[in-house]
């Protein structure tokens, strides 16, 4: 079994920056250079994090399949993975509050004044309770009638973390179940696409975003789906494989450019693993497409960085414009702000190095030897 499918390293690096580029447009709008078609489509953040969540169910199930391990290691390692940075980030978040109001709020051409105005408001009157939701990762459970902008106070992006946090949770529990037989993953995608369908129309106004588990299910079931029918891909009979290329027309009437993205990178996954056979001369081509967008050294390490960068840029966004306008006579216009967003991806990128260098890094390899004690103790007992 292959251990590592980088090509999906290289799909996060590109997600990463499709949510961090679309979020600095909505402090200066839209550079007026940049293509209507083009600017809408990098707007579309929430098919980035979609494709983030397929991600992650492909993820944890391959992790799963390789490494036969107890549910209290599985979580120690996954807490490792995620609080340091995570912490960290939110630290980063409270203390640069100020150059947040003036940069997502004070500015005249930011976006979505009145609801950041009020998700700040409504952050500062019940700071203990969201610092105290947050600190169980739990907070996108909790519905808006219960605690207004429960998911995304402090830091708007962890709203999807709090959603990763509970599939980990569940997954094995869950996904085990279904590695032996083919029906059930069937079973398991239809049964996912229904329980969002039903939350959804009854809950999801409740939630600002699809913070909870069951509004977002259906992505994660593609992905552990998608893990498990890798190795079987060529010994699918006619039947099997017709279901299977129903359930992907299924997908892509409802979630078109997310169907595409999964679709390329299936691809790319299925040559890294060697198992598309397709002549000489079109596997030469392929090769060179997977080099260029996914398997090389310059994606690849965006992608390490990917889960920093996803956390840090809207802090890195608001020192950047905030410092420029304040403290360098930088004029306030939209040209400028540009300017400085342009010079905040830079800064970005290095934050995020920083990031997994000396704080995710490290983090990741305490849980793995956290883990490793904790099993060799009950080994021992």
């Amino acid at each position: 079994m292959i251990k590592t499918f980088h090509s999906i390293e290289g799909l996060r690096g590109w997600l990463a920056w499709w949510v961090v580029i679309g979020h600095s447009f909505i402090i200066a709008g839209t550079p007026e250079w940049l293509p209507g078609q083009i600017s809408n489509l990098i707007r579309r953040g929430d098919v980035a994090v979609n494709a983030f969540i397929i991600v992650s169910g492909f993820v944890v199930t391959h992790l799963l399949m390789k490494k036969d391990e107890a549910y209290i290691p599985y979580i120690i390692r996954r807490v490792f993975r995620l609080w340091p940075v995570y912490l960290a980030c939110i630290t980063f978040a409270l203390t640069t509050t100020d150059a947040y109001r003036f940069t997502f709020i004070q500015l005249p051409f930011a976006e979505d004044i009145a609801m950041r105005s009020e998700r700040l408001a409504t952050t500062d009157t019940n700071l203990t309770t969201h610092l105290a939701l947050h600190a169980t990762l739990l907070h996108g459970l909790i519905p808006e009638s219960m605690l207004k902008f429960s998911s995304s106070s402090i830091l708007a992006p962890a709203w999807s973390l709090s959603l990763e946090w509970q599939f980990y949770l569940l997954a094995p529990l869950i996904i085990p179940l279904l590695f032996r037989r083919l029906h059930y993953i069937a079973m398991a995608l239809l049964a996912s696409a229904l329980i969002a369908y039903l939350t959804k129309s009854g809950l999801g106004n409740q939630y600002q975003y699809p913070s909870a588990l069951f509004l977002s299910i259906h992505f994660f079931a593609i992905g552990i789906a998608s893990r498990l029918l890798l190795d079987r891909v060529n010994s699918l009979n006619w039947k099997q494989f017709a279901a299977l290329v129903f359930l992907g027309v299924v997908f892509f009437a409802f979630y078109k450019l997310e169907a595409i993205i999964w679709l390329i990178w299936s691809i790319f996954v299925l040559y890294e693993q060697g198992s598309l056979q397709i002549g000489k001369k079109a596997d030469e081509i392929l090769n060179k497409i997977t080099r260029l967008i996914t398997l090389n050294t310059i994606i690849s390490t965006i992608g390490k960085y990917s889960y920093s960068t996803y956390l840090i840029h809207i802090p890195i966004f608001t020192v950047f414009v905030y410092v420029g306008l304040n403290y360098l006579d930088i004029p306030q216009e939209r040209t400028s702000i540009h300017a400085l967003l342009a010079a905040s991806y830079v800064g970005t990128f290095v934050a995020s190095h920083l990031l997994y260098t000396y704080i995710e890094k490290p983090g990741i390899k305490i849980g793995t030897q956290v883990s490793a004690a904790f099993n060799h103790k009950n080994i021992r007992q």
